[in-house]
């Protein structure tokens, strides 16, 4: 049993590593085609933001949504420190 865990384990770790390194590349990709302002909520609101997140994942762009789940994410943590 203390194998299969490990092999999960590693196997959980190289999933998240990779999906973590295209979500960086798309990121760095939209920032060249001109996209900012996902950390100004005057820019793209927080309901934006959700409204993109389901339409990112009715079209199974996973990348594009959990990129921005994490500006959500950001957000409020940057909330709770100010």
């Amino acid at each position: 049993m203390i194998k299969k865990e490990r092999i999960q384990e590693k196997e959980l770790s190289k999933a998240f590593s990779d999906f973590e390194t295209a979500m960086k590349a798309r990121l760095i990709q939209k920032e060249k085609e001109g996209y900012c302002g996902w950390n100004d909520k005057k820019k793209v609101s927080n309901n934006n933001l959700l409204f993109r997140i389901l339409n990112a994942l009715e079209e199974r762009k996973y990348v594009d949504a959990a990129n921005m789940c994490m500006m959500l994410h950001y957000r409020n943590a940057c909330q709770k420190v100010e």
